[in-house]
């Protein structure tokens, strides 16, 4: 369920990401098609760049940030 999160090949390594929020639809479903289960209140963001996708449930764009920043601790985000 959901989508597979791809995590960088060196964790050590500082890393860019764009950070962007999910539309949901039908709230279950993001706009791609993908069930993430029963949206409450909360929002599916996804930190990506063309070799990293991790995805992040969260209710605020700052919640997602610390939610990838804890897994991918070097990460820093375009705007």
């Amino acid at each position: 369920m959901g989508m597979p999160n791809k995590l960088p090949a060196d964790m050590s390594k500082p890393i860019k990401l764009y950070l962007k929020r999910l539309k949901w639809v039908d709230g279950d479903y993001i706009e791609n098609g993908a069930y993430f289960g029963g949206g409450m209140g909360d929002y599916i963001y996804c930190a990506f760049s063309e070799e990293v996708q991790f995805f992040v449930r969260a209710k605020t764009r700052f919640e997602a940030k610390s939610l990838v920043m804890e897994e991918i601790p070097n990460v820093r985000f375009y705007r």
